[in-house]
């Protein structure tokens, strides 16, 4: 297959590396806004041991790349996929394959609503935690055990057996597309995080790691905020909701500490800080306020608003952030902002009112 990565961060890297390794049958194609920093070897590292070099066969920043693929991959952040989508929209074959990852903020309503013929698959998570080492070079990646992905209703049981060969990660197909944007992962565990940060003797004379400064009491954040999703994702039928701590195979918050300090790849987390005056202090550009934020914790808040749910935990820490971000998400009643959050999405009316009816229809 022809498949083609957009994208030049940390996942594109990790997917070039990987796919182009997993078969090499496969053309890995990459779109970037670099394409002279790349290579056409990636090295790839298994927690920082070289573990194989592999073969791009192109790299370019032409869009007319995408007019030949049977995979189109989105590796871009979550908040610049849709003028990304409308840029390219002309140059994408009705019968290439879209696939995203994570698949945040309602992706699924873009491509039914501006790519109807196209099939598409949205991957809950990341396959791979994953770091760029050497810009076009090299890249180290931990690959996950399993994917759990919601696919488009015209695709095909041959196309999920290419996607899984391609991906070579035991694939869980989900039944709801709410599944993936209610998710667990990343609005959960970086707001959780980004409270600690601020908790603890900020600003920095240094860029900390996010699971140095992680203890029980983040771990609790993060648990309430998980119940409170839970009590949301209960109101879903046929869907059984997998706690972050069945999900990390732990019971305490103490042991949900350890776990998580533990992971070898999670070590490398950085806090998204930028240096200002010889000290850190938050980066409000980056993906954990302009993605998690609002096309997840607050997409959250909005369903839970829509089912006379109490989110406490979830609007606390919300609130304790924006205080360094120059932001209001939540008022000071703990109701959501919801003219300025969809605001933040830079959504057009019709992709807004899909997102609301997917909410009511719960």
């Amino acid at each position: 297959m022809n498949i083609c990565i957009c994208g030049g961060g940390n996942l594109a890297h990790a997917l070039a590396g990987e796919l182009a390794h997993n078969n090499s049958k496969n053309n890995i194609h990459i779109l970037t806004r670099k394409p002279e920093k790349w290579s056409n070897l990636i090295e790839v590292q298994h927690f920082h041991k070289f573990a194989y070099n592999s073969k791009i066969k192109y790299i370019t920043d032409d869009y007319n790349i995408l007019k030949n693929m049977d995979i189109i991959i989105l590796a871009i952040p979550t908040h610049a996929r849709y003028n990304y989508l409308i840029n390219i929209k002309n140059y994408i074959p009705e019968t290439a394959i879209l696939i995203t990852a994570p698949s945040l903020g309602g992706i699924n309503f873009i491509f039914d609503k501006y790519f109807p013929k196209n099939k598409y698959a949205c991957l809950q998570r990341v396959p791979y935690i994953c770091r760029t080492q050497n810009y076009g070079h090299s890249v180290t990646t931990d690959k996950k055990k399993e994917l759990k992905i919601f696919y488009s209703l015209n695709i095909t049981s041959n196309d999920k057996k290419n996607i899984e060969e391609m991906f070579n990660i035991n694939i869980i197909e989900l039944k709801n597309y709410l599944e993936i944007m209610l998710s667990n992962s990343n609005p959960i565990l970086h707001i959780a995080g980004l409270v600690q940060l601020l908790k603890s003797g900020y600003p920095y004379s240094y860029i900390p790691r996010l699971y140095d400064i992680w203890n029980n009491d983040t771990s609790n954040i993060a648990l309430k905020m998980d119940n409170e999703l839970k009590l949301i994702m209960k109101k879903m039928k046929n869907y059984e909701y997998v706690s972050l701590l069945e999900y990390y195979g732990v019971k305490t918050i103490k042991e949900l500490t350890i776990k998580l300090k533990s992971i070898e790849s999670f070590k490398d987390v950085m806090a998204p800080f930028i240096k200002k005056d010889n000290l850190y202090y938050i980066d409000i550009n980056s993906r954990y306020i302009i993605e998690d934020i609002p096309f997840g914790t607050c997409f959250i808040k909005y369903t839970a608003n829509n089912n006379n749910i109490k989110t406490p935990t979830i609007d606390t820490a919300i609130k304790f952030i924006q205080k360094y971000i120059g932001e209001i998400y939540i008022n000071e009643d703990n109701s959501l902002n919801i003219s300025y959050w969809k605001k933040t999405l830079g959504y057009p009316n019709k992709i807004l009112k899909l997102l609301q009816e997917s909410v009511n229809q719960i």
